[in-house]
Parts: structure tokens; sequence; C-alpha cells
């Protein structure tokens, strides 16, 4: 019932509302219609005051009406005053215009267009009244009109001259404004009824000609005592009628009269009806609506309420049911999530406890409240045991919770760390009555975040620089102490920057650039060498390795940076030793001049220019191993010295020497058009003069081989070699000169590279064998020795004489393998002719003297004495005379000294051809001369020659030691030289160069007639 009344009454409040709005609908329009009348009177008031201010202007201006006025003169005034109104009443609808004197006397009087008559009776009578009796305004005229009445006093030079009256008619305007207003504008007026009278009220009736819409003012019969009280609705013939007065009220001497506004709203006034019944129909049918409704919504909702019971007591039983299967699962769950709970009653102190608690505590079911109690603590280590007990005890003091961990020791020395939480219930007394709480295993936790913590203080303490970045950002996160204290910055501080804030060497987008590979998943980690700024802007170098780290939904940058800044620092003084090694390494500090590191160098650098030097010059010093064997290796060392400075003198301007080697230099042009001519003139002036050392005094020379560019080769080592050449050329010249490179010398120079390859493959082939010619001698016929001579049977050319390829084997590196097989080939004949009963005296060996510098002589010489069984006195080694008068002179005597000294029969081959000096002939360790062939062929025809030959044949008598005369061809030298004493002979008249087969049948045969052969 309540709802309904609230219903009810709201639908009552609704309609009352929308009457009360229909109502104010019809009466706001009338009231606009109303100002709207009032608002077009009160502009025809204005236009009239506009009107007579400017008349006032006019005659005010106009002298001679003032001086009529002022004079009396009637006829004057009126002829002035009709032409002024005559302007002014076409233009408006005046119906009357006068002029008064001061004293108020009518001087001129219109009315609409003819002039009133100033001896009018009526008027004269009325005129005080009808000149100050009203304001200025809207009034009506004697015949009932409504005008516009201005009244104006007239001055002229401050004297009053008197008053100005002018009435504009507005009967036409107030007809306009009622049509504008869709109403009409009425005059009143209030009249004296008998019977009115008798009622106790007035009457009224319509004057003029302006239309009452339809109302009848005559029939009005009002109970007030005026006017004012019309301003309502009538209801008239069956019409709604609205009056509302307008603010012009006239009044006679024996009657008021009033302007009203009179409207037919009957049309508005049944709107508003059919509204306002609209209105309460609808409220009405809202009403009983509403009661239907709510009567069906009642019925269904007790129909709803008894099944939702019916309902909620079906789902009773099922919950009753889910709730013990979910006792059953929390249990389980409290098993899985090694949770279990208890609660103690503090009065009697029994305490009930969950499966999972029994298990985790290690307990027995069976046990009772004071057991379990007492076991609690027991497990608990006594260090935790009295903190535990005052964080429950404070809990149950102040009926609050309580929140700890503590560790469990077990029976099993099993250790367990449990986090213990509960609350305390109080009772009716406000007291605590029980505690509730719970344990959780958290052993395995808690060893994860020992673990975590461990790690973290490792990380924390590690004495690398870590960081962790955000890998979208590249904000800095996370900074170990390391890196806070190596920057000078805080972790505050650090983590408004971004990484490249501390690194000046990346910028932002390098960085983006660099770990691009980490994002996509190209590379795992990233390593860079880098640089990171101190606070104080100080920079240190780090090694940087960059990896990316996924955590959960965000991936982040784990920087690891190393400061290596000693490591850099020992780099540094690493790389400064090495320029200075490499200074050392590219410069002779005895010549002060770069050295052949340099010079490669160097040339590396010039020949990669468009414009190449234009020569290049190796110089070699003559004799210069004659100066460190004479003089010593100081003298040598100021030789160097000395060279090197003059080489300089040679070069300045023209191009840059270096110390190639021992005793050979380098010049290369500075540019591509220096002069190599005028590099000569110098070198012929400078390099020639006399160098004095320790009061010695010696004339050092050197040779030197030119190559042009480009005419010789463009590039170093082809120019290199191509000097080279010239130089060896300027040497077999004999020596001091200089040479220029000419393409045949490469001829020859190919030719030997392509003998000696040919004589490795030779020695790979064993292509090589031994002829041996007999040594006889004179007096005895007897043979003394037999000569080991090489031969190379060359697949494509047969037969190759030793003349042709020895001088390759010499400059080459194959004189010793050479020498090893003629050794080893002569002993074996040796050994054969031994074993075969044959008397051939001595093998000789040619000793080649790049066999004899190698240092490998005596060892051949062992080995093969050895290998055949053969005494050093079967051997003799045959040495040119030239290699005692080479630089190495005294390496080659200390050799042929050991193999004197070994037995081994040493012979000076060729003697006389080398200008060997008689004083080192016999110092030398020889145990023999041999004559040249030179000597022997021409002794016959030369006196000379056969005196040398003599002397020679005498000197070696003298010193003790053989002699051989080689190249006796004929019978003559032969006969000669026996008449000059007992020696021995070798040449074609004894035998020419046999085989190994032919020399063994040749000695077997001749054993016995030697004589009979010669």
């Amino acid at each position: 019932m309540v709802f309904l009344s609230f219903l009810f009454l709201t639908v009552f409040v609704l309609t009352v509302q929308n009457i009360v709005s229909e109502y104010r609908n019809l009466n706001e329009p009338q009231n606009l219609i109303a100002g709207t009348a009032e608002r077009l009177l009160m502009q025809q008031s204005a236009l009239g005051s506009e009107t007579l201010d400017q008349v006032a202007d006019n005659i005010s201006d106009n002298a001679t009406l003032q001086g009529a006025i002022r004079r009396g003169d009637l006829s004057q005034i009126r002829k002035v005053a009709d032409s002024v109104f005559a302007k002014k009443s076409g233009a408006l609808d005046i119906s009357e215009f006068a002029i008064y004197s001061a004293n108020q006397n009518l001087l001129y009087r219109a009315k609409g267009s003819i002039v009133s008559s100033l001896s009018d009776p009526a008027h004269q009578a009325d005129l005080p009244a009808s000149l100050f009796s009203k304001s200025n305004g809207i009034e009506l005229d004697e015949n009932n009109k409504v005008v516009l009445s201005v009244l104006r006093p007239w001055f002229a030079e401050g004297q009053l001259l008197g008053y100005l009256k002018l009435s504009i008619d507005i009967e036409r305007s107030l007809a306009l404004a009622s049509s504008a207003v869709n109403a009409q504008i009425v005059k009143i007026c209030e009249i004296t009824d008998t019977d009115a009278l008798n009622s106790g009220g007035n009457r009224y009736k319509v004057i003029g000609e302006l239309s009452s819409a339809g109302f009848k003012f005559d029939a009005l019969n009002t109970k007030t005592a005026g006017i004012e009280e019309l301003n309502r609705f009538y209801l008239q013939n069956g019409k709604v009628f609205m009056i509302r007065d307008l603010p012009i009220l006239s009044g006679k001497r024996d009657q008021q009269i009033k302007l009203v506004l009179v409207k037919n709203i009957t049309e508005n006034v049944w709107a508003f009806l059919q509204g306002t019944l609209f209105s309460l129909i609808a409220g009405f049918g809202l009403a009983s609506l509403s009661w239907l409704v709510i009567r069906r919504l009642l019925a269904r909702l007790q129909s709803s309420v008894q099944l939702r019971r019916e309902r909620l007591e079906a789902e009773v039983v099922e919950y009753t049911k889910k709730l013990e299967h979910n006792a059953v699962q929390l249990l389980e769950a409290q098993r899985i999530a090694s949770v279990g709970s208890w609660e103690r009653d503090i009065e009697t102190n029994e305490v009930q406890c969950t499966e999972e608690y029994f298990r985790i505590m290690d307990l027995s079911p069976d046990l009772s409240s004071s057991e379990i109690i007492e076991k609690v603590y027991t497990q608990i280590p006594a260090h935790e045991l009295q903190a535990t007990k005052m964080m429950v005890q404070n809990a149950i003091d102040r009926c609050g919770e309580f929140d700890f961990e503590h560790s469990l020791m077990l029976d099993n020395d099993t250790l367990r760390y449990l986090h213990v939480r509960g609350y305390v219930l109080s009772g009716p007394d406000g007291k605590a009555q029980k505690v509730i709480g719970t344990i959780h295993d958290i052993t395995d936790r808690f060893k994860a975040e020992r673990q975590s913590q461990l790690l973290a203080n490792i990380l924390e303490s590690s004495l690398n620089e870590i960081y962790i970045l955000n890998a979208e950002t590249f904000q800095i996160e996370y900074a170990n102490k390391c890196a806070l204290k190596n920057l000078g910055y805080s972790i505050d501080e650090l983590k408004a920057h971004r990484i490249w804030d501390i690194n000046p060497v990346y910028d932002q987008e390098k960085v983006q650039r660099n770990v691009k590979p980490l994002l996509t998943g190209k590379r795992d980690s990233l390593t860079v060498e880098s640089l990171h700024r101190r606070k104080d802007g100080s920079e240190y170098p780090v090694d940087l390795q960059v990896q990316l780290l996924k955590d959960h939904d965000r991936s982040l940058f784990v920087a690891i940076a190393n400061d290596v800044s000693e490591r850099v620092q020992r780099e540094t003084e690493t790389r400064e030793a090495k320029v200075r090694a490499e200074r050392l390494a590219y410069f002779d500090s005895l010549t002060k001049l770069s050295n052949r590191a340099g010079c490669q160098r160097d040339a590396k650098e010039r020949f990669s220019r468009p414009e190449k030097p234009a020569f290049l010059v190796h110089v070699d010093m003559d004799n210069f191993k004659r100066v460190n064997d004479t003089l010593g290796h100081l003298a040598g060392d100021h030789c160097l010295e000395e060279t090197g400075r003059r080489l300089r003198e040679v070069a300045r301007g023209l191009g840059t020497p270096y110390r190639w080697g021992g005793d050979e230099f380098v010049i290369i042009a500075d540019s591509h058009n220096s002069d190599p001519n005028e590099l000569c003139e110098r070198a012929r002036r400078l390099m020639r003069m006399p160098m004095e050392f320790s009061g010695n005094r010696f004339w050092p020379t050197v040779s030197m081989g030119i190559a042009l560019c480009p005419e010789d080769a463009s590039d170093f080592d082809t120019l290199l070699v191509n000097a080279d050449l010239a130089l060896y050329q300027s040497k077999e010249n004999g020596k001091d000169r200089l040479t220029f490179y000419k393409p045949d010398m490469r001829a020859d120079s190919e030719t030997e590279a392509r003998v000696e390859r040919e004589l490795n493959q030779a020695i790979k082939n064993d292509q090589f064998f031994l002829v041996f010619q007999p040594q006889v001698n004179l007096r005895s016929q007897t043979v003394t020795g037999i000569e080991a001579l090489i031969r190379w049977d060359h697949p494509d050319k047969g037969i190759v004489a030793p003349g042709d390829f020895l001088p390759v084997v010499e400059k080459s590196n194959l004189a010793p393998l050479i020498g090893e097989l003629v050794i080893d080939k002569s002993l074996a004949a040796a050994r054969q002719w031994l074993d075969a009963g044959l008397e051939f005296g001595r093998v000789s060996v040619n000793i080649s003297p790049s066999h004899l510098a190698s240092g490998m002589l005596v060892e051949h010489f062992k080995a093969g004495m050895k290998k055949y069984d053969i005494g050093p006195d079967r051997i003799t080694a045959e040495v040119l005379e030239s290699v005692f008068l080479n630089d190495n002179a005294s390496g080659h005597l200390t050799t042929l000294r050991e193999l004197y000294e070994l037995g081994v029969h040493i012979e000076l081959d060729d003697f006389g051809t080398g200008y060997a000096s008689l004083t080192h002939v016999a110092d030398l360790p020889i145990n023999g001369l041999k004559i040249d062939r030179s000597f022997t062929k021409q002794m016959l025809d030369d006196p000379k020659k056969e005196a040398v030959v003599n002397q020679l044949i005498h000197l070696a008598r003298s010193l003790n030691i053989g002699i051989v005369c080689e190249g006796v061809e004929t019978e003559a030298q032969y006969d000669r030289l026996r008449m000059m004493g007992d020696f021995s002979v070798q040449g074609y008249l004894v035998s020419k160069p046999m085989t190994f087969d032919q020399a063994t049948d040749w000695m077997s045969e001749s054993a016995d007639d030697l004589y009979f052969v010669l």
C-alpha cells in the first residue's frame, strides 16, 4: 500500500505540474502582448517630444516671432506660426499646436489643418486647466481622441517668453498597434448607473471609434471602486476575453477614461483545457497501468519467491556436499602447498591440527594436546624458541595477529624452515579465547632465497661493473658496487641515465644498431671495447659484454664491463716500446741510415705512388773484408760509418740511402725526375776520397749498379734485382765503377737460373759422373796420382763440360752438394782400385771455393774416408790460388789447415794465375803446387814463361813441396820439363780424361810399360 500511495502521489504531482505549466503557457503570451502595446505608445510619446523640440528650436531662432510675442502682435504671431505649423503638420498627424504667453494667455492655436479662433469662450474658460492640469504624455482631447500632448516652456536670452504645446493624434497608431499584437486597444470610461450604484458596482462604456473586439463593456459591472480592477479574464457569450489596462489614464471633471487591451483568447483557453484534460487522463491511465503492472509483478514475485526458496533448499543440500568436498580438497591443497593449520583453546589448552600440520611437524596424530605443545617446543632451536613464544604471547595479550618465521629441527636431524602466521579470537568478555594459525613449509623457498642472496652478494661484490638496462628505453635499472665506485655516481643518480650517457664512444644510434642482433636472436652476446665516462668527466677503457635477458614479460640487457686501464696502459707501453723497437729495427745506428727493413717499408710506400722513383742504386764496398782483416773491426766500423755519411752527401736532394746489409747499400730516388747522372758524378768524387783511422790512411772504393724506372722496371723488387745484376757486372769488370743495367744482363741471369734449376734436377737424377786423368812422374815413369774431373750427362745436351756449369754452381748453394758428390764418387773409385790391387798414388779432388767456404768440407772428407775406408794419404785436395786472396781467406785457411792436419795432401791448383804472394805461399798449409797449363803451353815459345816454370819448380823444391805441371801435350814439352827436375806431369801426352772403366783398364795395361805408353 505504501508503494501504491507513493505511486498515486507521484502521478498527482506530475499532473498538477503539467496544469501549472499549461496555465503559464496561456498567461505569458498575453503579458507579452500587453508589453508590446505599451512599448508602441512609448515610442509615439518619444516621437512627439522630438517633434516639439524641433519646433521650439525653429521658433527660438525666429527673431520676428519673438518680437511679435513681446509686442503682443497677434496677427504677426499667427502669420509666422501658421508657416511653422504648415511645415510640421504635413509630416505628422498633429491635432493641436498652441503658443501661450508667459502669463499663460493663449496667443496662437491651430487644430489639424484649421487655425482655431482665440475667442472661443469654452476654450478660454478651460485654458489654465488644459495647460497645466496634465503632465506631458498620452491623453484624451476634448473629442475623446487619444493624443500625444507635449508642453515645453519657451526661453529666449534667458527670459521666459511663453509656452509651446503640441498634440499628435495617435488613433491610427493605436489601430496599427492593435493589429500588430492581434488584439484591440479600446477607450472606456466609467459611468454612473443607478442600478449599478444600488448594487454597489460600476458600469463602463466604449467611447471613440476604436473597436472592442466583440467584448461588451456596457454589460460589465464591477463591484470595485475603480477601473484598475479590470485586468483579468472574462467570459461573454461563450468566449473568453483577456482585459489589460494600458498606462494611459485621462479624466474629465465628470468621468475617468482609460485605454485597455482586449484580446479574444477562447482558442488559447480551449487549448489549455485540452492539455489539462489530457494530463488528467494520462495521469489516471498511468496510475491504472502501474497498478495492473504492479499487481502482475507482485504475483510473479510471490511465485518467484516460492521457486527461489525451493531452489535455495536444493542449493543448500548441494553446497553442503560441495563443502564436504571442498574440505577434502582443502586438506589436499594444504598437503600440496605444504600448509597446515591449527587452533588452540587458551582456557583448556586443547590443540586441534590438520593432517598436513602433523606431517610438516613430523608428529603423530595420536599425541595429546600437551604432548603436541611440548614436542613442538623441543623441535624449535633454543635461540629461536624464546622469541617465538614472545610473539605468540604478545598477540594473545592484545588479541591481535602474529607473523614470523623460524627453523625446526626434526628428530631425524632434518632442518626445516616454517612460516607461522595467525590471529587471536576474543571471547564475549573481550579477552583472548582462541588462537588460530597456519604453518607453511618454506624450506625450499628459504634455500632458494639464500641461494639468490648469495648470488646477489656475489653480483654486488663482483670486481667487474655489472649493469641491468631496460631493453626498450636503455635506462639503467641496476648497477653493482663496483660500477658505482668506478663511475662516482649514486644508484639514484645513475638510474636517471641511459647507457650512452656514461659511454662517450656509442651514441643512441650506435647502441641501437649494435644490440639489434641480440634483439633479433642472431647473436647470444656482444663483446666490444669501449670507454666509460665518470661523474667528474674523466674516462677509462673497458671491455664490455652485453647479453639479452628475458624477465617474464619484458626484456633486459645485462652488461658486464671490465676496467682494463692497467691492461691498456701495459698495451700502450708495449706499443711505445714496439715503436722504439721498430725504430731500432728500421734504423742502423752505425751508419745513421735506415736499414733493410726501413728500405723495404719506404719502398713499398714510394712505389705505390703514381709517380715512382726515377732510379735505384745498389752499392757494395770493394775489399771491405781486407780492411777488417788488416786494420781490425773498429776500422771496418769506421769505414762503414764514413761510407754512410758520404752516401748521404752523394744522395742529398736526389735520393735516400739505406744500409742493405754488411757492406752493401741501396739508394732510392726521392722523385720521378731525380737525375742519376748527377748522383754518379757525386759518387765518383766523394767515394774515392781517402779515409784515416788511427794514423792509417786507406783508399776505399765502391762498386755500383743502377736500374732506371720505368725503363728497366716499375716495381722495387725487380729494380733491385736489375741493380744487383748491374752491380755484379761492375764487380766482374774490376770493381770501383758503376754500371747501368742492360737487358742482356737479365738474359745471362735467366740463363744461370735455368742452369741452376737443371743442376738441381741433375743432382736428384744422378746425372753427374767422374772422368779421371792420371799424373806421372817424369823420372820414375810411375803413376803418382789421378785427378777426378766432374762431367754432366745432360738428358738433352749430352755431356756438358765443367766450364759450362761450374760458374753457376759457385754462385748458387749447390757447391757443397756437388762437392760432396765428387768426394764420394772419387773415394768410391779409389776403394775399387785398391781392392783391384792397382797403384794410382793419390786421388785428386778439386775443391770449389764455395764448398770450402761452406764449413762442411772437412766433414764431407771424413764421412767419405770412413765410408770407403780410405786413408788421408791416398787423397789430394786441390784448391785454387785465388781462395787465399778474397775476403774470406782466413776462413779458407782454417779449413785447409784442418785438412792438412788430418793428413790430406793439399795442392795449390792453377798456381801462377792468381798473383799470390810468395810470402803467403810459404805460410800456407800445402803439400804441393800445380803449374797452370798456360805456362806449359807457352814455355817453348816464350823464354820468360819457361823461366817462370823453372823458378816455380825450384821454389817448390826449396819449400820441400811437390809439384805437378799441367797441360803437357807434346814430347817437346815433356822433354823440356824433364830437364828441369824430378816432378810429375799431367796432360794429353799422358792421357786424356777417362771414365772409371777406361782409367781402370789404362792402369792395368800400362802398369808394366808406362814409358812405352808415354
